[in-house]
Formats: structure tokens, C-alpha cells, sequence
């Protein structure tokens, strides 16, 4: 599932159809479109009866019980998500209220009927096909492809139904240990099912199917198409680029990766880097971090996590800014990055510390926002048709020595005079940079106490030394 990565195993394919289609049929001899045959479950089951020796052909394992394949519809779908969710959210944002997880689960489950053409469910061990989505990708091909693209979508799934038979799905969350955790494995089983719909497609003649699919999701035989598509791409594109390098050194060595996926997004840009026992950080900035979102609202029900910030994150906003050149030499001297997400029904706030190995990086890594921060209100701009307001002033603040500090306010008109604001102080200290971000809301003073309570915070952890 591709909506919100956070939220869900990702044992979904899901694409970002357009939000209009053709018909993906024929005109008839007499002008009038003939209405597609609907998919009924002998078409299914017969589909996937002809997929699965495949599956288990280029997968290089078989199958311990077929399982069951059913058409669903929307509500089937939020229920096997929500329940997917609640699973990941219990760790992912553990410390936030069981209420908060849970009706977070619930609402991001809604729309996935709407973009998701098949599902695995890791608790039902079935999986659920969507007629709907399905012949919406199939109109963004060439002729009538339903059939095809049935094919293509059952050979992703059933890869994923074969893992979990062999390498339970939901034993492998147990070493999921954040948000940057979780993208790397989703990596690897999203990568690992996309390989082996490529296999398969290829053995049907169906490559133009498989690379029309991967379109839709905005990547393609090039790599990235769309940047907004790069955490997708990141896991579904970088993921088969990853299980490609390790099928070449044969099934046995695959499958040994898969039952113990990249705990760190790097590894799936650097597949040959890979090791299943990464070093521990050099330093944990979460004692600092936590409660800094009740320094900007408090009293409110957050739902917080605290993550690693790894190449995922860094280098999907390098691309949508334009800095992915300058991004290469500035991690060079990252020494580690971590960050406080925290969501309201109206706001959001994030909180993140850069570490560097020496004073020089920092305000390099200030020139990348900067350029970030412009590249993002040109294309709001462009997408909303409006002015984007951005604006730096220096920020003060009280009772506190820092080298720099900066606020980035932007500014997107809604109409009659309203704007939606979003306000970010950048600090300077030493070899860190602090990043506070608050959305949808103006935090007015409180931007300065979760700063201080970043410091504060700070000063009790012994950092890693600097490069000399």
C-alpha cells in the first residue's frame, strides 16, 4: 500500500491512477463501445491457477497451501488495512495513546479501495483483487488488457502470500524498529515481489503490461519518472534494483536476505553494502526530542514517532528540491539524524537534530533547505496557480547562545484574505543543525520553548567525537 508507507506492511499494489480514464476497449463495428465482461471468481480463480507455478518457478520456493484469491470491494479492503495498520502504528508510534494508534489506523485506511489494485492480507492469509482499480489500469493501456493486467497484479500478490508462508510477515516487523526501518524492509518484500511479476510477465509476453503498471506508480526501465513518486519508487523500484543484486548470487543467498531484511534505507541504494547486523548509531538524540510536540500544543492527544532520518527521506527531498548533487557530499559528513513527527487533525509539527562531523556542514546543509524550501513553493505555486509567500528573518531567542538561527515562514492564499502558514526555525550549534517545523498553525512563542527544550535536552547526551 503506497498512501502513507508509515501506515501499512505494504503488501498491496497500489498505483497512483490518473484521476480520470479511457474506457481501455475497442470501439464496435457499429460505433457503440461494447461493456467490458465483469470479473467474476472463475476468471479469478482460473487467472491465478495459472499464475501461481510461476510464481513459484521464479521465486525459487513452493507453495505450502494455495491461497484462497477473492474479488473484494472497498469496505474488504479498509478492513484488512485498518487491521495492518493498527499492527504497524502499535510500533511505529508506540508512545503515543492506544486510542490515538488505532483511530489513526481507521482513517488512513479509507481511499485504499479507491487506488489499490490487489491486496495480500498477512492476517486472513487471502488475497483480495479489486475489479474497479484494476480495469483503470488497465484503460491506461492499448486495447482491451484486463486480462493481462489481472495476470501481472496476481503474480505481485501472490509473491507476497509465498514469502509469508515461508518468512511470516508479521515476524519480521519484529525488528522494525522505526519509520527508516520500515521503508528498508518494505524494500525488500515489495522489491522482491516486483522482481518476480517482472520474471513472470516476461515468461507471458507481457513486459509492455509490467512497465505499464510501474508507470503508473511513477517510475519506469529509466528509474524515477515523477518526483513525487520517490518514496514509492525508493521501495518498489530501488527494492527490485536491491533484490536483483542479491538473486544474482543465487535463490539460497536471496532468500537468507529476505528472512533478514535492511534494517537501513541505505542499503537499498547500496544493495552491495548489505549486512543483516548494521552497527548501532553512534548516538541517540530520542531523550531530547521526546515531548517536544507539547512545547508547541499541549494538552492535545499527538500521535508521535521518533525515526531515524535516512537516505529515503534525505534524498527524496533533495529531489524535489533540485539538490540531490549537493546531497551526496553533505551526507558524507552526516554522522546521524533523527526526528519527532507528530500529527493533530489540524496540524502537525516535526522536530529533527542533524549531526555533522565537524562546524562546516552545518550551514552547508542550511544552503540545501534554502533550496528546498524555494523548489517547493515554485511548484505549489505552479499546482495551485497562486503566489507562494516565503520569507527569512533572523529569530531571536531568549536566553539561549546559538551560532545561527533562522525562521522560514511560507505562506500559501486560500482566498478572502487567509493564508495556510507554515513556519520552520532553522538552528545552528556547533556541528548540529535543529530543525523545527510547525504546519497548518501559527505556534507563535512556542516555537522558541520546543527549541530550548531541544537544547536543554541535548546537553545531556555525550556526542560522537569531531573529525579532527
Amino acid at each position: 500500500m503506497l498512501t502513507l508507507m508509515v501506515t501499512t506492511l505494504g503488501l498491496a499494489h497500489a498505483q497512483g491512477l490518473p484521476s480520470c480514464f479511457a474506457t481501455g476497449t475497442e470501439p464496435a463495428a457499429d460505433g457503440e463501445a461494447d461493456a467490458p465482461t465483469s470479473l467474476d471468481d472463475t476468471t479469478l480463480q482460473a487467472a491465478a491457477a495459472k499464475v501461481l507455478p510461476l510464481v513459484e518457478k521464479h521465486a525459487g520456493r513452493v507453495f505450502t497451501t494455495p491461497p484462497k484469491v477473492t474479488l473484494a470491494e472497498g469496505q474488504a479492503f479498509r478492513d484488512v488495512v485498518a487491521e495492518e495498520n493498527r499492527l504497524i502504528y502499535d510500533r511505529i508510534f508506540a508512545a503515543s495513546p492506544e486510542e490515538v494508534r488505532h483511530r489513526l489506523a481507521e482513517e488512513t485506511a479509507w481511499g485504499a479501495e479507491r487506488g489499490v489494485l490487489g491486496k495480500y492480507g498477512v492476517f486472513t492469509d487471502t488475497l483480495y483483487m479489486s475489479e474497479g482499480p484494476l480495469r483503470m489500469a488497465a484503460s491506461t493501456l492499448p486495447g482491451d488488457r484486463m486480462d493481462d493486467v489481472l495476470l501481472v497484479i496476481l503474480a505481485h500478490e501472490l509473491t507476497h502470500a509465498l514469502q509469508d508462508q515461508h518468512i511470516p510477515m508479521d515476524a519480521l516487523l519484529d525488528d522494525v524498529d522505526d519509520q527508516d526501518a520500515l521503508w528498508a524492509a518494505s524494500g525488500s518484500w515489495e522489491g522482491f515481489a516486483t522482481w518476480v511479476e517482472q520474471q513472470v510477465a516476461h515468461e507471458l509476453g507481457l513486459d509492455d503490461v509490467f512497465w505499464g503498471m510501474t508507470k503508473l506508480q511513477g517510475w519506469g526501465e529509466e528509474g524515477l519518472q515523477e518526483p513525487m513518486a520517490f518514496q514509492t519508487w525508493a521501495v518498489y523500484g530501488q527494492g527490485r534494483a536491491f533484490v536483483e543484486h542479491h538473486q544474482a548470487k543465487g535463490t539460497e543467498h536471496l532468500w537468507t536476505v529476505l528472512a533478514h531484511p535492511p534494517h537501513r534505507t541505505w542499503m537499498l541504494f547500496e544493495p552491495e553494502r548489505y549486512t543483516a547486523d548494521p552497527p548501532p548509531f553512534p548516538v541517540d538524540f530520542t531523550p531530547a526530542l521526546t515531548g517536544s510536540e507539547h512545547k508547541l500544543t499541549s494538552k492535545k492527544p499527538w500521535a508521535s514517532l521518533i525515526t531515524t532520518v535516512g537516505d529515503v527521506e534525505l534524498r527524496g527531498e533533495a529531489i524535489l528540491g533540485h539538490t540531490e548533487d549537493e546531497l551526496d557530499e553533505v551526507m558524507a559528513h552526516l554522522v546521524h539524524a533523527q526526528k519527532l513527527e507528530s500529527v493533530l487533525p489540524d496540524r502537525s509539527v516535526e522536530a529533527r537534530v542533524m549531526l555533522f562531523d565537524d562546524t562546516t556542514w552545518p550551514r552547508r546543509y542550511l544552503d540545501l533547505l534554502r533550496a528546498q524550501a524555494k523548489a517547493e513553493a515554485d511548484r505549489k505555486g505552479d499546482a495551485y496557480d497562486v503566489p507562494i509567500e516565503l520569507s527569512y528573518v533572523d529569530f531571536p531567542l531568549e536566553n539561549i547562545t546559538v551560532d545561527d538561527s533562522t525562521l522560514r515562514t511560507t505562506r500559501i492564499p486560500i482566498g478572502g484574505g487567509r493564508h495556510l502558514e507554515a513556519r520552520a526555525a532553522w538552528v545552528v550549534q556547533g556541528r548540529m543543525v535543529l530543525v523545527v517545523r510547525a504546519e497548518r498553525f501559527r505556534p507563535g512563542l512556542r516555537l522558541g520553548w520546543a527549541i530550548e527544550h531541544l537544547l536543554t535536552g541535548l546537553e545531556g547526551i555525550e556526542l560522537p567525537a569531531a573529525v579532527p
